[in-house]
């Protein structure tokens, strides 16, 4: 085939374009796993790692200005590199891609990138603890902020928001414990999964901060503000929760959050609604500001938990 002229040649020996996958990890059964994330155009922010204010700013900022990629195809392999399944991202990049089974009990890996197309991106590891469907047992869900990682995020919201533009995965500091508890549980067969109210742009920033701290690997869930909205948080982690407990029948449900903002009522309501709690945890960041539940169980220490 002769060259194409011009430009046009030019672009086409070029390749595809570059492009990236923010992963979001995943959930399941053996009956079905759902994996999460979103495409985005060029490369990943570089994180910013260091004491660099200057750098740290323009990382996030970075962050927040990358071009979603809409309606491109999602491939997800198996750990034989084998594509089982497909899927278009939505109108804001997103994907949720449910891969039938069946799939043995345990740890599995699965790989996430861009179908054939004019984007291409890394193929994206995302490792899922699978659960037996239908069989009794747990599912943690916990929250972040001040729950496992410092950010003291009842203060003044402006100054939450700053010290995010001018911070890295290297200013987060992780509760003493929350970690190591959370691992004891990952470890026994039981699910993690992390819900924040924080913004869809710093999921890579949380999830290398997990990867980092020991944490284990879990589904992710973060707000997108255009969806989700930008004031308090309690419709969008009650929405995330109740998501979550239908895709595991058959289980109950340890919470974990803290008392900084809204989790103690989002727990409450739910126990109210009936849902398959076996332990609501609430961990002290504020004293004296909530009448302390008796359906809530309380703590300061995470050993407690």
């Amino acid at each position: 085939m002769a060259p194409l002229p011009g430009a046009a040649g030019r672009a086409w020996a070029k390749g595809p374009k570059r492009a990236h996958i923010v992963s979001l990890d995943g959930y399941g059964t053996t009956e079905a796993v759902i994996l999460q994330g979103r495409a985005l155009k060029g490369n990943p922010s570089s994180g910013a790692r260091g004491k660099s204010s200057a750098r740290k700013f323009f990382s996030t900022a970075h962050a927040f200005l990358q071009r979603d990629l809409e309606h491109v195809e999602i491939a997800v392999s198996d750990e034989r590199q084998q594509v089982i399944a497909r899927m278009p991202t939505d109108d804001e990049g997103f994907f949720e891609a449910k891969v039938p089974g069946p799939f043995p009990v345990g740890p599995r890996r699965f790989f996430v990138a861009l179908g054939a197309g004019k984007y291409a991106s890394d193929a994206i590891p995302v490792d899922v603890l699978v659960v037996s469907a239908g069989a009794p047992g747990w599912v943690v869900i916990t929250d972040m902020d001040d729950t496992i990682v410092v950010t003291h995020a009842h203060r003044n919201k402006a100054s939450l928001v700053w010290a995010q533009a001018l911070g890295n995965v290297d200013d987060m500091q992780p509760i003493p414990g929350a970690a190591a508890a959370l691992s004891r549980f990952f470890r026994a067969g039981v699910p993690v999964v992390y819900v924040s109210a924080g913004p869809i742009e710093l999921a890579p920033r949380s999830r290398t901060f997990l990867q980092e701290n020991g944490f284990p690997p879990g589904a992710l869930f973060f707000r997108h503000y255009e969806d989700d909205g930008v004031g308090a948080p309690m419709a969008y982690k009650l929405d995330r929760i109740r998501k979550v407990m239908r895709a595991f029948p058959g289980r109950r449900f340890i919470l974990v959050g803290d008392n900084g903002e809204t989790d103690p009522e989002i727990f409450v309501r739910l126990l109210q609604e009936g849902a398959p709690i076996a332990r609501a945890y609430v961990r002290r960041e504020l004293a004296g500001t909530r009448a302390e539940d008796e359906r809530l169980t309380f703590f300061a220490d995470w050993q407690d938990v």
